[in-house]
């Protein structure tokens, strides 16, 4: 039989395929022979024989729909008793875990050792005679006379090397010149000091005083250094004026003297070949939070910090780094040294396992990890180095990416993609004959995450002839009403705000469900752990209403049997007899039915030997919502000649039931687990009892 004469006759008979094992045919009858005694003058006595009927019962079987709902798992009956079309699956989880991070960030800074201090050098001192400026002085040695004025130029005058460095380059600094006039006369004005390089007897510096040094008085010059490149030998030259004794008579002494003491002094140096004191430098970096979070405090679950620490400078140093935003399991800030042998690179690796996080509170991308850092270098002793101000440490900087297992704060549009596995359920066979008035899908998301979140799915669905629908939700969730207390949000869709009656009319047996989750307000802080998640199910439910063409259906074979031993008392007396049908429809829609019998099943319906016309019975009476009220019923008897009541005598035998459903003409009906059609057959078998 083609299988368009199968289709959605499955939908109210599929559980006829067990008919088997509930329907044997069998036969049972009593045979009573009544022995007379009769008086000796009669002719010997003979076994009287005479016809009787025995009913031989066929089937009696009611197929209802909460049968067909108890097989297949897509039909329900709800309380009331009517049955529906539900599909559900349960959605995968999305752990926001997942999301529960800050992605890696990497620089790299130096800073220079700039300006430098170093111990100021020891005063030093020389002098200039009398005799060395004054062209009388030979003369008038030990004389009383008035000193005439005159100029003079000293020689240079070396003063004592300094013994700590070797040259500077003076950033800032100045030397102090004091001179002290030990003369009977005046010196100035004006005064001009030069500061000479000794060794390349090149002018290092000069200034000029218009002020006068008293006899017995003295003055100090300042020369300013910077910039200048200061050997450790210096000269100083002195070119002036004397008043003489202004016309007074003084005591003359060629040996009388002016000193000039030298000192250097507020030094920092650019450059210097030299005794270097510990130094120290710090510096400060950030580097930016660029993620879509703002962190209050968060739980470390992995992540590091790798920095590598390197200089070009000619001493050691030690160098403490400092990580204010991170803090121990036992509450204290990230802090440490490392040592750094002059050139050589250091590095640093720190597993911020179980650490906190607590960055300087501040808007979305505007949050920094903060990274200070100061280096002291080593007394150089009595060595003398060479450093300059340009020589530099040099820091590569990489916080690895770290993921939290637990963070307070406030998430800005965090997005979970949503790929689900295809969603597969069982559909009975022929359920694309059904039409569906209306449907419902309810979707239920269960959202563990302490933040508002927005869903955006689509639903695609597909049958098994490959004809697809669409459906698209577009929802706000609700945050979870505390850490890790799941708030569950319900979104239904029905024939007033969706398109789910032209999705559900396709009977999808596949769902596809994609899209994506966006969690957070910029606005609202919470606290979420690793572990806490999206998930939810979907429920689609659609009231049965049938609107079916003309169809039929033929049930599976079911093989009758009669017992040895009274098939053999029925072979010798067998004559005519009939058949006998009922069927009781309590379906909505009009049945007929007719059976057949073959002893070959493979071909039961395209050749049988017995084929028993059709008995119809009307669609039962229904009440004004299209429910079934009482049931039609409908009888046949057929006459069976001797001939063919011997086909209920083969072995093997068997039968199969056709049922012909009428059409709805375009109307819906609805169908109830109580709905059902009932058959019942018997053959009446007229049989001779004779003297054997």
């Amino acid at each position: 039989m083609p299988k368009s004469r199968r289709t959605a006759g499955k939908i109210l008979f599929s559980s006829m395929t067990d008919l088997s094992n509930h329907s044997i045919f069998y036969i049972s009858f009593t045979l009573a022979f009544l022995l007379t005694s009769l008086n000796c003058s009669f002719d010997k006595p003979s076994m009287p024989s005479w016809d009787t009927n025995v009913s031989i019962p066929l089937i009696n079987k009611s197929y209802t729909m909460a049968e067909l709902a108890e097989k297949e798992s897509s039909i329900r009956l709800d309380s009331t008793g009517n049955l529906y079309f539900e599909v559900d699956a349960d959605l995968d989880n999305y752990y926001i875990g997942d999301e529960l991070y800050l992605e890696s960030l990497q620089d790299d800074f130096s800073l220079n050792f700039g300006s430098f201090s170093i111990d100021p050098p020891s005063s030093v001192a020389t002098s200039v005679s009398l005799s060395e400026i004054f062209s009388q002085a030979e003369a008038l040695h030990g004389l009383t006379v008035i000193v005439p004025s005159f100029s003079f130029q000293t020689d240079k005058k070396s003063l004592d090397p300094y013994d700590t460095f070797s040259y500077v380059t003076i950033e800032t600094g100045n030397i102090s010149l004091q001179v002290q006039n030990n003369l009977a006369v005046p010196l100035g004005s004006p005064l001009t000091l030069e500061i000479w390089n000794t060794a390349q007897d090149t002018l290092i510096s000069s200034t000029t005083s218009s002020s006068q040094i008293a006899a017995g008085g003295s003055q100090i010059f300042l020369v300013d250094l910077a910039g200048k490149k200061i050997p450790n030998q210096l000269s100083v030259r002195m070119t002036g004026d004397s008043p003489g004794s202004s016309g007074a008579a003084v005591l003359v002494d060629k040996n009388s003297n002016f000193g000039m003491t030298s000192s250097i002094m507020n030094l920092t140096v650019a450059e210097a070949l030299a005794e270097i004191p510990a130094q120290v430098i710090s510096g400060e970096e950030q580097l930016s939070i660029t993620d879509s979070v703002v962190v209050m405090d968060a739980k470390i679950e992995s992540g590091s910090v790798d920095f590598t620490i390197s200089g070009n400078f000619a001493v050691d140093a030690w160098v403490r780094y400092e990580l204010p935003d991170f803090f121990s399991p036992t509450g204290s800030v990230l802090v440490d040294s490392v040592f750094i042998s002059g050139s050589i690179p250091s590095s640093i690796s720190i597993n911020l396992y179980n650490y906190s996080f607590q960055p300087e509170l501040a808007g979305f991308g505007q949050q920094k990890v903060r990274f200070f850092w100061r280096a002291r270098t080593v007394d150089s002793g009595s060595n003398r180095v060479l450093v300059k101000s340009s020589d530099m440490i040099n820091v590569n900087f990489n916080v690895e990416e770290i993921r939290f297992y637990q963070l307070t704060g406030k998430i800005g549009q965090k997005e979970f993609d949503i790929e689900q596995d295809d969603i597969e359920f069982d559909i009975p066979i022929d359920l694309d004959s059904l039409f569906f008035e209306t449907a419902r899908l309810e979707l239920l998301i269960n959202n563990g995450i302490n933040f508002p979140a927005n869903i955006e799915l689509v639903i695609e669905g597909e049958n098994e002839s490959g004809t697809k629908a669409q459906m698209y939700i577009n929802h706000a969730i609700q945050a979870a009403s505390a850490p890790g207390l799941p708030t569950a949000s319900i979104i239904v869709l029905d024939n007033q705000n969706s398109s789910i009656k032209d999705f559900i009319s396709i009977v999808p047996n596949l769902l596809r469900v994609s899209g994506k989750i966006v969690i957070g307000d910029q606005n609202i802080a919470g606290t979420v752990s690793k572990n806490d998640f999206v998930t939810g199910s979907i429920k689609i439910t659609a009231p049965f209403a049938l609107r079916l063409a003309s169809q039929s259906i033929e049930t599976e074979t079911i093989e009758l049997k009669i017992d040895d031993e009274v098939k053999d008392k029925i072979i010798d007396n067998l004559g005519a007899g009939v058949f006998f049908m009922e069927i009781s429809n309590h379906l909505p829609i009009g049945a007929s039915l007719e059976i057949v019998f073959s002893q070959d099943k493979t071909n039961l319906y395209q050749n049988p030997i017995l084929e028993i016309s059709a008995i119809r019975a009307n669609a039962a009476s229904v009440d004004a919502s299209g429910l079934v009220q009482s049931a039609n019923t409908a009888e046949s008897t057929i006459g069976l000649s001797e001939e063919q009541m011997r086909i209920f005598l083969l072995s093997p035998l068997h039968a199969g039931i056709r049922i012909s459903l009428d059409g709805t003409n375009g109307r819906f009906v609805t169908l109830r687990g109580s709905d059902y059609i009932q058959i019942k057959s018997y053959s009446r078998i007229n049989v001779t009892v004779n003297r054997d």
